[in-house]
């Protein structure tokens, strides 16, 4: 619930980056990529969060935003 918070930042800054990796860890890990990816599917659907269409770009594509420079 918290990391869906921090996804709904209307700026993808360094607190989202960080959302994003996390979740991406936690469906990593043994046998828990069938409950985040119920949890982003209804994040995404129930209704119209960024933080929905954040984290299933990131689970689909985890790749590094490539417009972010450091």
């Amino acid at each position: 619930m918290r990391l869906r918070h921090i996804l709904d930042r209307s700026e993808t800054d360094e607190a989202v980056r960080t959302a994003q990796e996390a979740l991406r860890d936690i469906a990593a890990r043994d046998g828990q990529l069938p409950r985040v990816w119920s949890t982003v599917i209804k994040w995404a659907t129930e209704k119209k969060h960024l933080a929905g269409r954040r984290a299933f770009l990131s689970l689909l594509d985890p790749r590094v935003d490539p417009y972010f420079c450091k």
